[in-house]
């Protein structure tokens, strides 16, 4: 997902006692935007559907070759 929307993952962060220096991975710019956030929420909804499809269609297969 993240490289799909140009976004890099990890960094480095700060925690209360510590910081961790971890390296960006990918490329793409440092903050992710709330046009982002709607980009990734479209795909979510689209890969869903496409999941839903897929399962329908494999249980209207089952049905014709073994109805009950």
């Amino acid at each position: 997902m993240a490289g799909g929307l140009g976004v890099p993952l990890a960094r480095p962060r700060r925690y209360a006692d510590r910081v961790v220096e971890d390296p960006w991975i990918g490329d793409g710019r440092a903050r992710v935007t709330p046009a982002d956030m709607q980009r990734a929420l479209l795909v979510y909804v689209i890969a869903c559907a496409l999941q839903g499809g897929a399962i329908l269609g494999l249980y209207a297969v089952t049905r014709l070759i073994r109805p009950s």
